[in-house]
């Protein structure tokens, strides 16, 4: 029996596995390599095209096609003979296939069509891709990304309306993607938006490529293989790299594993080779270009720089006893660490003008501390903070993100086996370098879990040699016999539940990726297009800005690039004011000037939240009257001039646009607008004697003396995490329910429901948690535009109920007090009715989209 078993030993295929191969396996290493790498990206290729085809919306088609003719044929079949089943129409369908392929076509297609334009390409994913699909449109035409230059600057015209706004300093995608357009157009002709569709795919496989032959540089095919599959198949990963989402997600990635391996290939050469000095110059030379790429491109520089200390403390604790060798050593770091930050400044100031250490601490000290925290460099508010993608993440919840916690485990299991293992070995360097990745961006990911996107690749490269590397060897040198046969099964089963649940996480996301935008935008915007004037502006929520420019062809107040603080705060008070006149005068300041208001103020009184204060002050006020409050606060004559102009002049032709997902993030946008200033200011001089802060809040903010000890007493309180974060401002919400007509109280009620009796007038919520009827403490009906209110003492739900009968029919929420008369309300909602400065132009009630022409009243 021991004999049998020796022979079935499954030994020999994990030493062929693990690269520890024996002279008959010898010869098939490369086609073994090939068939790996070929159907590990093959299969990442093919998840990252289903948008362009939503195969999986042809089988909802069969299934939608052959549910109509079953129900129809059936109810014929039943109307003649009852004795009829579903079996004899089944196998006649089957019969037709001609006639079924067709319909099932025409179903497939009506599916399809909403996320495609007219001409059958699938709309791109995200919002930021049709402002790169234009940047890089005008690369193609006049050679740099935007439509004008100003002052040797590219500039686009067409946001931060009127003023429009510089291009930044990362057009690698756009000339990199123009190039590649002009190459490929001399073998195929392409629309640029299909090529620009398909492009993510490319730039995901040159970077899956580049991590293949990384991880097996440094360990074995099987590990390599696992590390390309798990990442590609990853939920962020795949979805930010797939046809249609075009950004520089996947070279964000490529470049920073490019520089690592390009260093590691110059420190295993060895210093003052000429292998040593390509190599260091080629990491150096991809660091510069990566400047040209992203905004956090800083932080990879931030890791070699620990990389390089972390190496020479672990040279130090080795080589303490061997002085000669320790100095040899210690020194080589120093110099590639040397040579390479010395090359990369000087190729980041050719490529970008900029010097990459100065950038380095400019970035880490300005925007890193602005990740997670709902503070900003200046007085406004972080609209960043209000981001899904950029909130905080807790570190027990970390590990999900990985498809499963016990894989996240294992890859940390692999990393301190690995460290123990190689703290001598040959694989050392590249050890520290992935167990430096690991520290940063796990501490990174907990401010925004936008690193996970990073956090993947040492995640997956730790757990790819485990499985790939570390098991097998160990398996190899394990005695014959059962317990061998035994864990080999072991580890065989973990590798496939392994590999089948990464397929299916990816597979499962593939069929996820849909665009935003739609066939509903795509109307309302090709209305606005063809309707109004070229010089018009469209107002809005900043997340559909580059729809707005790209199919509505005009200039918008902001867009997702653009988003700052300031912006966003005047914008959402538009949105939550009670106000109408209010609510126009800071339209009008925003479509005359965009925020160069305020910036004109705080350059002649210096006093950033005076200035806003003094502002609000203004925007209350007619021309004369802000003449004399500006002469008060001695603001010289052209300044002030300048001001009331954007306070008073009558701005271009402008429209705002609504919809229903400016509902949804109500929470989010209250909670910019509602921003408490005087909480901010007292946070930034919390260190600052306790009197002067309260002689502030008293005299510029006007705050009564008991008010001031508050703000600064809650202020001090306030620390780091979500609730520091949430102490400078409040958040409205609504709460959607289901409205019942009933004189009493059901008995068995489900569901967030409303009761209301017309005799008495009294209306209760039902809330499920609870599991109680609560009164609120006001009533606010809207009936076709008439408002009626009522409120109740002995209420004990300190909200509104919210009562809408319009045109869309009766609608009913609780909200939050200040909502139940907001302009959002008015305009979604009521589609205008009673407004005086807001006239219909536009309405889409199925998909709930409604545009309106700004009307600029007197000011």
């Amino acid at each position: 029996m021991r004999s049998f078993l020796k022979e079935i030993s499954l030994n020999p295929l994990f030493v062929k596995l693990s690269e520890e191969f024996s002279a008959p396996f010898s010869a098939n290493r490369r086609l073994l390599s090939l068939v790996l790498v070929v159907a590990c990206l093959g299969f990442n290729v093919y998840l990252r095209l289903t948008p362009a085809y939503f195969p999986q919306l042809r089988e909802r088609a069969v299934g939608n096609v052959m549910k109509r003719l079953l129900l129809k044929e059936m109810h014929s079949r039943v109307s003649k003979d009852p004795r009829g089943d579903g079996r004899e129409v089944s196998e006649r369908l089957q019969r037709t296939p001609e006639s079924l392929d067709k319909r099932v076509d025409a179903e497939y297609q009506k599916l399809k069509d909403p996320h495609q334009a007219p001409d059958g390409q699938t709309y791109f994913l995200d919002t930021d891709s049709f402002t790169w699909v234009q940047y890089t449109r005008d690369v193609l035409r006049h050679g740099y990304p935007g439509d004008k230059k100003v002052n040797g600057k590219s500039y686009d015209s067409y946001t931060l309306a009127p003023i429009g706004s510089v291009v930044g300093r990362f057009p690698f995608l756009f000339y990199a993607s123009a190039f590649l357009y002009k190459t490929f157009s001399l073998f195929v002709v392409m629309p640029l938006e299909t090529f620009l569709f398909y492009i993510p795919v490319f730039y995901a496989f040159i970077f899956l490529l580049t991590l293949y032959a990384f991880v097996k540089r440094w360990s074995t095919d099987l590990s390599a293989s696992l590390a390309v599959f798990l990442t590609g198949m990853s939920v962020f990963f795949l979805f930010r790299t797939s046809a249609g989402w075009y950004d520089t997600d996947a070279l964000n990635v490529f470049f920073p594993l490019a520089i690592t391996g390009s260093l590691l290939e110059a420190l295993s050469a060895g210093a003052f080779k000429l292998r040593w000095l390509f190599f260091t110059a080629l990491a150096a030379f991809f660091q510069g270009v990566f400047m040209t790429a992203w905004m956090g491109w800083w932080f990879i520089s931030l890791i070699l720089a620990a990389f390089f200390l972390l190496c020479s403390a672990s040279t130090i604790l080795r080589r303490f006893r061997e002085p000669g060798r320790l100095l040899k050593e210690v020194l080589s770091y120093g110099i590639t660490a040397a040579v390479f930050f010395v090359f990369s400044d000087l190729f980041g100031y050719l490529f970008t003008g900029t010097h990459l250490m100065a950038s380095v601490s400019n970035w880490a000290r300005s925007l890193y501390p602005q990740l997670g925290s709902s503070l900003s460099a200046n007085i406004w508010p972080n609209p960043l903070y209000t981001v899904s993608e950029l909130s905080p993440l807790r570190l027990q919840d970390l590990a999900a993100f990985f498809y499963h916690k016990g894989f996240f485990w294992t890859a940390v299991a692999g990393l301190c086996i690995m460290v123990w293992k190689e703290r001598s070995g040959k694989r050392r360097e590249v050890t520290l370098m992935m167990f430096c990745w690991v520290i940063f961006l796990t501490a990174a990911s907990l401010k925004s879990q936008r690193f996970v996107f990073f956090l993947s690749v040492p995640v997956f490269f730790f757990l790819g040699v485990f499985f790939g590397d570390l098991l097998p060897a160990w398996f190899s040198h394990m005695a014959m016999g059962w317990k061998r046969l035994s864990v080999t099964l072991a580890f065989v089963l973990a590798l496939i539940f392994l590999v089948v649940t990464a397929g299916k996480t990816g597979v499962a996301t593939a069929e996820r990726v849909y665009p935003m935008m739609s066939d509903s935008w795509y109307k309302a915007l090709t209305y606005v297009d063809q309707h109004t004037l070229r010089e018009a502006i469209l107002n809005s929520w900043w997340d559909y800005g580059s729809w707005f420019k790209y199919y509505g062809k005009r200039r918008v107040i902001f867009d997702p690039q653009t988003q700052e603080g300031q912006l966003s705060y005047w914008m959402a008070r538009v949105l939550l004011e009670k106000d109408e006149a209010r609510a126009l005068a800071i339209l009008r300041m925003l479509n005359n000037a965009s925020g160069k208001t305020y910036n004109e103020l705080s350059s002649a009184i210096g006093k950033p939240y005076f200035c806003e204060v003094l502002l609000e002050q203004l925007l209350g006020t007619d021309r004369q009257q802000g003449e004399r409050i500006l002469k008060e606060q001695r603001v010289p004559s052209g300044i002030a001039q300048k001001v009331l102009d954007h306070l008073h002049a009558k701005p271009a032709p402008a429209y705002f646009i609504v919809d229903g997902m400016m509902v949804k993030k109500i929470p989010n946008i209250s909670f910019l607008g509602n921003w408490d200033f005087s909480k901010a200011f007292a946070y930034a001089h919390r260190h600052e004697a306790r009197g002067k802060i309260l002689t502030v809040l008293e005299t510029d903010f006007g705050l009564d003396p008991l008010r001031a000890e508050k703000v600064a007493e809650a202020t001090a309180l306030t620390g780091r995490g979500k609730a520091g974060n949430e102490r400078f401002s409040n958040r409205y919400s609504f709460v959607p329910i289901t409205r019942t007509e009933r004189k009493e109280e059901q008995r068995n009620p489900s569901g967030n429901q409303l009761v209301s009796n017309h005799a008495s007038k009294d209306v209760r919520f039902f809330n499920p948690l609870e599991r109680k009827y609560f009164c609120p403490r006001r009533v606010v009906a809207y009936d076709n535009g008439a408002v009626r209110e009522s409120f109740n003492d002995k209420s004990d739900l300190p909200k509104t109920a919210l009562l809408i009968r319009g045109q869309r029919g009766e609608q009913s929420f609780i909200a939050d007090d200040p909502l139940a008369t907001s302009l959002i309300v008015k305009l979604y909602f009521m589609k205008g009715a009673g407004l005086k400065y807001f006239k219909p132009f536009y309405s889409d009630d199925k998909n709930g989209i409604y545009i309106y022409e700004i009307v600029w009243g007197p000011a």
